[in-house]
């Protein structure tokens, strides 16, 4: 046979042709050893980053393996969930999370990444309730990779200005730098920078930044560098005194997260580039990023994305005082998110068009567009939503307020809600 013939002569080349002994073997109808070199070929394929090639392999292995065959079948789905996650086929990633073994190991994991799902597409009613089932369970996990992944992703789950989730991120980097798991340090150094980022610590969280950029270059994984590029240029934005360096940690990180295939960090590094450029007064170009970001939250389904890209939008219309385009840009958004049921955003859109309808005089449409603001945020049982869109056009009136005062209002309310 070909396959063997090749092992024979070639086995210090094995490693170039993993594709194609899998091949071979798959042809000579030899499953059981066409199985290690699909799996390893999807491996390969996956660290170089050729997204569609590795899915291309894993599926041909799960269609070989035997459905009795639990543990391994697990395996190659998540492997092949995680490519999903990269590529934001969230169809596709669902698919694959559903898949779990009767056992608390796996269970965890497996919710884990069904929240991570949930979380992604505006669930948060399902993500909250896998949390509450899965947290007591991770201190009993055995194996410390898994521990230590868990404490990661439950951390980025409850949430970066929650102490509960900065704990668990700093139990993940401890357990990971004890087992001297490398990978899971830097990604939970990187989830810890940003979490000490939004708990206003900005120094402790350039630190956590670049050890997890360092351990990111030791261990060669772009899409990790290209992530930490981005969370840097959200800080440097923020504190706002160093455009250059901010716009050389952007172009990094859309290029890392391009070549890696990461459309959801690439649709975020392209939002921080529109606020760079609205930070320099280039407001054609933030309105052509936040454009192309929106291009990205679409296709990827990525709430988060697509709220931060409109509240770049704001700020330019804002700043030019262009009220009655920002009242036609938002009502397309609101058409767009009316027709595939997105209340969130359409909250979102609502506000601003109501926002700006006050700014030019026409209260009534104000007024509507705020109580169906409402309506929608009862419906969701989101009170504080609400409630900032009412404070929001109360403001308005005093004359048009910046987008910190709204913010800052937004918070004291989210507190007082709270209590």
């Amino acid at each position: 046979q070909v396959a063997e013939t090749l092992e024979r002569l070639y086995p210090e080349r094995i490693e170039d042709q993993l594709g194609l002994l899998a091949h071979h073997w798959e042809q000579a109808g030899d499953a059981e050893r066409a199985l290690p070199y699909l799996r390893q070929a999807g491996e390969q394929a996956a660290a170089r980053y050729a997204n569609a090639e590795a899915v291309a392999y894993f599926s041909r292995a799960l269609n070989l393996l035997p459905e009795d065959c639990l543990e391994e079948r697990l395996a190659l789905l998540l492997a092949r969930e995680d490519i999903h996650h990269l590529q934001g086929a969230r169809d596709a990633q669902l698919q694959e999370v559903v898949a779990a073994l009767d056992d608390e190991s796996v269970r965890v994991i497996v919710n884990l990444r069904r929240a991570r799902y949930a979380s992604r597409t505006g669930d948060d009613s399902l993500c909250d309730s896998l949390l509450q089932e899965i947290l007591p369970m991770i201190e009993r996990l055995p194996n410390v990779g898994d521990r230590a992944w868990s404490y990661l992703e439950s951390g980025y789950l409850l949430g970066y200005p929650t102490t509960a989730g900065r704990e668990h991120l700093e139990k993940a980097v401890q357990l990971a730098r004890a087992a001297e798991l490398k990978e899971i340090e830097a990604e939970s150094l990187r989830e810890l920078g940003m979490a000490l980022f939004v708990q206003e610590a900005p120094e402790q969280a350039i630190l956590c930044l670049e050890r997890g950029l360092q351990l990111s270059h030791e261990i060669g994984n772009r899409k990790l560098e290209g992530m930490i590029y981005g969370i840097q240029t959200v800080i440097l934005t923020d504190i706002g005194n160093n455009d250059a360096e901010a716009q050389r940690y952007v172009e990094l990180a859309i290029r890392l997260n391009r070549e890696v295939g990461f459309r959801s960090d690439e649709g975020h590094a392209i939002q921080r580039q529109a606020e760079i450029h609205y930070h320099q007064g280039a407001y054609a170009a933030a309105l052509h990023c936040v454009q192309h970001a929106l291009t990205f939250a679409y296709e990827v389904q990525s709430l988060d994305l697509e709220f931060f890209a409109l509240l770049s939008a704001n700020r330019v219309f804002g700043d030019l005082g262009q009220y009655a385009e920002a009242i036609a840009y938002y009502e397309r958004v609101l058409h767009d998110v009316r027709e595939t049921g997105n209340p969130a955003m359409a909250l979102t859109a609502l506000f601003f068009v109501g926002l700006y309808a006050h700014y030019l005089g026409d209260n009534a449409r104000g007024q509507a567009c705020g109580q169906e603001g409402l309506r929608i945020a009862s419906a969701l049982g989101e009170e504080n939503l609400g409630a900032w869109m009412i404070i929001g056009h109360a403001l308005t009136g005093l004359g048009p307020v910046s987008y910190t005062h709204l913010r800052a209002h937004e918070t004291v309310l989210d507190l007082v809600c709270r209590l």
